[in-house]
């Protein structure tokens, strides 16, 4: 039987996850993606990742490529990736459980930074007007992910 070990919680095969597995999930997530191999000739090297967690399973809905900036990038691509993303975070219509992890994936260090920050807001201004789920957002990199909460 194989497990997924991150801290001293396991995850083992199988479901329903339990409340210890699903905490679990929301820290390692974010931080196995950003470990994710960038190519040395990549074309896209920055992209939006949509992994739902919850009782039934932890699955990636989407992964939208945005660019191979670590600035603001082409502002108009950048917002329409980033209102994408935000009309995919809408409640599971199978599992009222779900928590939407939100992960920009960039080759840079974890710490966010301004343009990080930038698409964080767009995305959260993308949500305004319709119902989302629980959501958390997260910069990933090579050495690790950190999470932007909504008061900062």
């Amino acid at each position: 039987m194989s497990t997924y070990r991150e801290s001293d919680v396991e995850i083992p095969p199988g479901l329903p996850l339990g409340p210890a597995q699903i905490a679990a999930a929301y820290d390692f997530v974010p931080g196995d993606i950003g470990e994710l191999p960038f190519g040395g000739h990549d074309l896209i090297t920055r992209s939006l990742w949509l992994v739902r967690v919850g009782e039934w399973g932890i699955y990636t809905k989407a992964c939208l490529p945005v660019d191979d900036r670590l600035d603001l990038g082409d502002a108009e691509n950048v917002r329409a990736m980033c209102g994408l993303m935000g009309d995919l975070i809408r409640p599971s219509l199978c599992h009222d459980d779900e928590v939407s992890l939100v992960i920009l994936r960039r080759p840079a260090p974890a710490d966010p930074s301004s343009a990080d920050e930038h698409v964080f807001r767009l995305i959260r201004e993308a949500t305004v007007g319709h119902e989302t789920g629980p959501w958390a957002f997260f910069t990933a990199g090579p050495d690790g992910a950190r999470e932007l909460a909504f008061g900062e």
